[in-house]
């Protein structure tokens, strides 16, 4: 009995760590810097301005109002961004497909992955159809591979 207990805590542990596995993995750059180019108007809105806000993150006030979530700095709306698509239930297909594409050996990529983000704009395809094009007329897939050395 004792070694059920064990056995079956093992597995959902298993279970646990793949999941979290998943939810930890990159936001490939190319997808990261093309939304960001696309939500601030390539830099130019007041949220990434003067909110250090690039990817257009909302905060609810109430029913009927919402603004730009501002950030003391860049890299705290950097890091919202990727904990908000490795986390809300809304990008679960994205993080299905990128474990998929880590399953085949292949690095994220953020063309790819870009079509599973129909939830993160009102505009639904035609908001993933500018992401995918800004990534592909600035050739940003190539950045995906990148590594920092150090």
């Amino acid at each position: 009995l004792e070694f059920r207990r064990v056995l079956f805590r093992s597995v959902k542990l298993r279970d646990r760590v793949g999941e979290l596995i998943k939810r930890v993995d990159v936001v490939p750059p190319s997808l990261a810097l093309a939304q960001a180019a696309l939500e601030s108007g390539w830099g130019t809105s007041k949220g990434a301005q003067r909110s250090a806000s690039p990817f257009g993150q909302m905060v609810f006030l109430d029913n009927d109002r919402s603004k730009v979530r501002p950030f003391e700095e860049f890299a705290h709306a950097v890091e919202a961004y990727a904990n908000n698509l490795n986390t809300h239930k809304a990008y679960t297909r994205f993080r299905l497909k990128r474990a998929e594409q880590r399953a085949r050996g292949a690095t994220p990529d953020g063309y790819e992955l870009a079509q599973t983000l129909s939830a993160y704009s009102e505009r639904k395809s035609d908001y993933l159809r500018d992401v995918r094009g800004i990534i592909k007329a600035n050739k940003l897939q190539k950045l995906d591979k990148a590594q920092l050395e150090g």
